[in-house]
């Protein structure tokens, strides 16, 4: 499978993922659960691992997909109510819009949702605020993941030490990381660099870009992060 992903601000690249990489990814993140029962409403692009890696996660698991063609705000909100979707994906900003029409959302019965992914972008509190609001109850994800390694890289601390609202999660037991700070690999702050088998074989047709990896194998996220005194990232 190739994504193209220019990382926001640069040319795009083509990343090749083979398909064992993503098997890992479906299997990890079912985790011998039964998600059959739930509906997921999915309105971003299909070529983005956001949208892309839960559509594989619906299907393997023998869900429902209500797929949009595009996302409007008036579209999203009703096919909530008109399919009882359950479990909702999207990027911070899609719900940031979706806030702002309160006559329509005070009018739908969105009490079908009980999670809420977001992704590929930053969360603020205020976000996260609205969606109390409206969403008093359901369990919310503030997730991290890049096109080159894959969605599966934080969860829940094995502990039950209760998340930081805005933070991304605890390490996953399947993935391997570090924070480095120049030679520093041990830093509580630095850039994250990690490990797992759903990391990228490389660019396609770029041998004019340095593969992003170290001579240990870890992919080189170029991502900033702070770790917390319990472990949360």
């Amino acid at each position: 499978m190739f994504l193209y992903t220019s990382g926001s601000t640069g040319k795009p690249k083509g990343v090749v993922l083979s398909h064992h990489s993503h098997l890992w990814v479906v299997h990890t993140r079912l985790g011998g659960q039964d998600f059959s029962r739930h509906r997921y409403l999915i309105a971003a692009p299909l070529y983005h691992m956001n949208a892309l890696a839960l559509a594989k996660l619906a299907c393997a698991a023998h869900a429902t997909i209500v797929l949009l063609p595009q996302f409007t705000t008036t579209a999203y909100i009703e096919a909530i109510e008109r399919f009882r979707c359950t479990w909702l994906t999207s990027v911070p900003p899609m719900i940031a819009m979706m806030l702002k029409e309160k006559a329509l959302l005070a009018k739908t019965d969105l009490s079908s949702v009980e999670f809420l992914r977001m992704g590929s972008a930053p969360v603020s509190p205020l976000l996260m605020a609205g969606i109390r609001e409206i969403f008093p109850t359901i369990l919310v994800t503030n997730a991290y993941g890049t096109t080159e390694a894959g969605p599966v890289v934080f969860g829940p601390h094995p502990k039950g030490v209760p998340q930081p609202e805005l933070s991304l999660g605890y390490p996953h037991s399947e993935v391997q990381m570090r924070l480095v700070d120049g030679t520093n690999r041990h830093a509580d702050e630095g850039v994250l660099e990690m490990k797992c088998p759903a990391l990228m074989l490389g660019y396609h047709n770029r041998p004019d870009l340095k593969p992003p990896f170290t001579d240990d194998g870890f992919y080189v996220t170029g991502d900033v992060f702070r770790r917390d005194e319990h472990g949360f990232y």
